[in-house]
Order: C-alpha cells, then structure tokens, then sequence
C-alpha cells in the first residue's frame, strides 16, 4: 500500500513506520498534507506527522523545521476545519519545542497566529496556541521581528498584546515594561489570556525586586492574589504558588528595613491602594506591621476592608467573618494553607468513579473541564485499572452530556480509536466503542467518527465497525450509513462471513429503522434463514439469528416468515 493509501483507510501506524527515519517519506506527506482536497486525508496525515515529530531528537527536528514549518503555517493561513488547524497546531508545538526558528519564519509565524486570534477559534485551539506562544524562539533579532513585536503589543485585542508580551521576553527578557503591561491585563476573564499572563509571571516572579521594579510588583501581586482567591479554579493552584514567590522576594527586599515598609503602605494608603497596603503587610508578615495596619483601617472606618479578605484561608473558615478589632493578634497565614483546587477535584472525581457516582462525575468534568485532559491522559496508563476509570467516566459523561458540552471529548476521539482498534481487553474495548458511538449520534463533530468507522468496514477488521455500527444505530437511525452498512453486510454474507457483530448491527437497525425503509431488509431475511437452518453455524449464533427474525417478524409482518 501507498503511503495515501495507509491514510486513506486509518493504517496511521504503519503511515508512521513508513515515514519514521525517511527523509524521501517525510517530503511525500508533507506534499499530501499541502495538496490533499480531502480534508480527512489532510487531517490524518497530520495525526502522522506530529507522532513521527515526537519520535525525533532536537537535532533531526532542527534539520527539518525549515521543511516542516511552512506547511504547518500556511494551514494556519488558511484552513477552515477548526479540526485541522487544532492538529497543525499540535504538530506545530512539538516541531518548535526548544528550537529557535529563524526571523523569515518567526515573521510568518506571528502573522498566522494573529489572524488565527481574530477568527475567534474555540477554547482547545487557544489552550494549544498558548503552548508555541511559550516556545517560540527567534535565532536573531531584525527590523521585520521588531515590526511583528510592536503591532502585537500595541494591539487593543487583550489576546495579542498578551501574546506580545509573552514573545517580548522570550526575545529580550526585559522585566519591567511587561511587569507594567501585565498590571493593566492581569487578571482577565480570558482564559487565554490567564494562562499566558500566569505563564509571564511564573519567570518574572524569580526575578530579584529592585527600587525600580517595587511599584509594579507590588501591584501585580495584588492581581495575582485575586486570581488565587477568585479567579478559575484551573488558575488557582498556579495563581498561589507565582504570589508566595512574589511575597518572598517582597519580605527579602524589605527584611532589613521594616520602617521603610511601613512608609510604602502607608504611602498606598494615601493613594488610596488599600487592598496592595493589605498584600504587602502579609506579605512582610511583620505582626508589629498587621497590628498597626489594622488600627489604620479602623480609624479610616475601613471596616469593611478587612485584613483577612487578603489571605487565602484555610477551608475550615471559609466564608467566616473576623470583626476588625480581632485583626490586632491575627497570625498571618501563608498561602501554602489552600489546597490545590486542581489535586481537591482531582481527589473528589476519584471518589466519584470508586462509587460510580454517575452524576457527581457529570457534575466536576462539567465544572472543571481540565480534568477531562487528565482522563484522556490516562487512557494511555501502563495502570490497567487506571485505564478502565477513565474509560468508565468518560463514557458515563458522554452519555450525560449533549450538544456544545461534548466539545471537549473530542481531544479523546484518538484514544478511544486506538483502544477500539487495538485494546485486548473486551469490556475496554467495546466500553471505547460504545462511547465512539455515542460521540458520533450526539456531538457536532459526530460525522467524522461514522465516516472513520465507514471505511473500517472495508478493511480486515470490519468487526470493529460493524460493533461500532450496532451501537450507533441504537442512538440514530441515519438512512445514508444504513445503506452503506447494509451493502457491506450483503457482501460479507455472500463471502459467507456471518459474525455476531453482523447480526448485532441487524439487530440495531430492525428496532430503530424507519417503518418505510423495512423492506430493505427483506433481501437479507431468506438468507438469515438458511443460516439459522445450517449446521456450520454455532449454537449460539443460532440463538442471535432466531432472536433477530423474531424482532423482523414483529415490524414485518407482512414480509417475514419465519422458520418452523
């Protein structure tokens, strides 16, 4: 076979072996990712090229970045199928990871990734955007990087100025300017926009404090506490651990002079700074400090402005108010007391799937979408049991959940192929199918799994589709696919192929068939009847035929007769 012929009926492994090591290979998928009209091909073959990408060390990907990149650059350019420019971008993170490309490609990188942000893709092509954005690296700077540089930053689009800045420091590591930036970005409602800035911040946050940064870090740490208290909770947990750097440096640059600290906040109190004043007092965690910051607030009847607002606290108090007179022997509490929002849900989403809890897994893959991602993530254990907790939870959230909300799974779309395809486990197995299946009735992208499974029907594993088939016929009686399926199984019958998965998928379609189109069945009923008449046929397979004619008897009756 071809290397398009591997595409064309999902061979990707072998596509990958062929490609792996071949540089005449490599050039030929490229050509067919570039000119294949068949966006599916398209698709596949980046699937191809990002696994052979991963297979690379840093000097093979170094040798064909100027080969790979403007392919994977003019799909951002100008492809459509959000799909395709998911997977490009995929490819395009793993083919830059620690490589600096050179200014040409930067130039042409940076214009694609802009017009991407302005066609407002969804929330998975943004989540892999950011990660080249942190890549991106530039070999040397020219006028046309400057140019680039600038247009992002002083874009009033918050994405780009964003992404600007994040391609500002790769380039020049020049803190304060983007310290200031960040003060007017941070915090933000975009999740986009979080996970760059938090992303800034976590470098900037080793950075040593001087007399000219103190201002902006002082502001950004009020912004970044913010989002440690109410920001998302798949920000929480990064939002905390970037402010205890940030209040560590504070008390480093300040522990030899704590009436210059008492100065400063009483500097932003004037300025009317009361929340900053606040951080900054915890943050030196001087009691002498707290205790006079809390006797200013009470005579500037700031009682409202409480000290332990402030603090992350621990959850047992939670919710709790302290009167202000009670501020005076407060123990600052460090930020370390929080749990990780992320390892709390993770811990709840466990117990749920222990106790199939149905509901409550819905609920927390609903509320916390990131841990979705660690589902999928876990398909792939060496952990069996592992694997059978994900797959269970991802097919009962599946099968809860409808339209727009089944976005996300399909990041899990390829493992559950592999695990349908390849998985020696059965009840895994035909869990992945099922849950194929049920993608495929209810999600907007639920065409190209039946169109992936269609062509399966035409290779050595048709079982695979044909069980694929059985269960999405019980979900959506589709008349296009049912013709294609039911020619297929014609065919298997007259090569005397009768399986219980081809019985199972009659079965599918005898209960959820439109009344009109029935007597498309009735070509098959003559033959399922010698079959349940001929000895070569297992006993139980018997039993599955005789059940199905009883089940065509019932809508058919004027067209079945069945066997005595």
């Amino acid at each position: 076979m071809t290397l398009l012929e591997y595409l064309k009926f999902w061979e990707l492994k072998k596509a990958e072996e062929e490609v792996k090591g071949s540089e005449e290979k490599l050039n030929e998928l490229l050509s067919i990712i570039s000119q294949a009209k068949d966006r599916e091909i398209v698709y596949r073959g980046l699937i191809v090229l990002e696994n052979v990408l991963k297979q690379m060390n840093d000097i093979e990907r170094l040798r064909s970045i100027e080969k790979i990149l403007p392919t994977l650059v003019k799909i951002l350019e100008k492809e459509k199928d959000e799909r395709i420019i998911l997977r490009a971008t995929k490819c395009l993170n793993t083919l830059i990871a620690g490589i600096p490309i050179t200014p040409k490609c930067f130039v042409r990188l940076g214009h694609a990734i802009k017009d991407i942000i302005k066609s407002k893709p969804n929330e998975l092509i943004l989540f892999e955007l950011a990660e080249v954005v942190k890549s991106l690296r530039v070999l040397s700077k020219s006028p046309s990087v400057h140019d680039i540089l600038s247009r992002l930053l002083k874009s009033r689009n918050i994405q780009l100025k964003t992404i600007g800045l994040r391609l500002f420091l790769n380039i020049s590591h020049e803190v304060k300017d983007v310290l200031r930036e960040l003060t007017f970005i941070i915090p933000s409602k975009d999740k986009f926009v979080l996970e760059l800035g938090l992303d800034i911040l976590e470098e900037i946050s080793n950075v040593k404090i001087t007399q000219e940064t103190l201002d902006d870090f002082i502001a950004i740490l009020t912004r970044v506490k913010n989002i440690a208290l109410y920001g998302p909770p798949e920000f929480r947990e990064r939002a905390k651990v970037i402010a205890e750097k940030i209040e560590e440096n504070l008390r480093e640059f300040y522990k030899n002079n704590l009436e210059e600290a008492k100065r400063k906040i009483n500097e932003l109190l004037k300025e009317e700074k009361f929340y900053e004043a606040i951080d900054l007092a915890l943050a030196i965690g001087d009691t002498y400090i707290l205790k006079w910051l809390a006797d200013v607030l009470e005579k500037l009847e700031k009682k409202t402005i409480e000290i332990n607002e402030r603090v992350i606290p621990r959850p047992k108090v939670v919710g709790q108010k302290v009167r202000t007179g009670e501020m005076k022997t407060l123990k600052p509490m460090t930020l370390k007391d929080l749990k990780p929002p992320k390892e709390v849900y993770s811990e709840t989403l466990k117990k749920a799937i222990e106790s199939e809890d149905i509901d409550e897994v819905t609920s927390l893959l609903t509320k916390n979408p990131e841990l979705v991602f660690d589902l999928i993530k876990k398909l792939k254990s060496e952990d069996k049991f592992e694997r059978m907790d994900a797959l269970w939870a991802i097919l009962k959230a599946i099968e809860s959940l409808d339209g727009k909300r089944l976005e996300i799974f399909q990041l899990a779309v390829q493992p559950l192929f592999e695990i349908a395809q390849c998985e020696r486990n059965r009840w895994a197995r035909l869990r992945a199918i099922k849950a194929l299946a049920k993608l495929a009735a209810k999600a907007d992208f639920g065409k190209d799994i039946v169109e992936h499974f269609i062509k399966y029907l035409h290779s050595q594993n048709f079982e695979v589709a044909l069980t694929f088939f059985s269960y999405y016929f019980l979900e959506k009686y589709d008349e296009q696919v049912a013709d294609i399926v039911l020619r297929r199984i014609e065919e298997l019958i007259e090569k005397g192929h009768i399986t219980v998965e081809i019985v199972l998928t009659l079965q599918s379609l005898a209960e959820t068939m439109a009344k009109k189109d029935l007597p498309k069945l009735k070509s098959l009923v003559e033959k399922l009847i010698m079959l349940k008449k001929s000895e070569e046929v297992p006993q139980e397979l018997q039993k599955a035929i005789l059940h199905l004619l009883d089940l065509l008897a019932e809508r058919m009756r004027d067209i079945v007769i069945l066997p005595k």
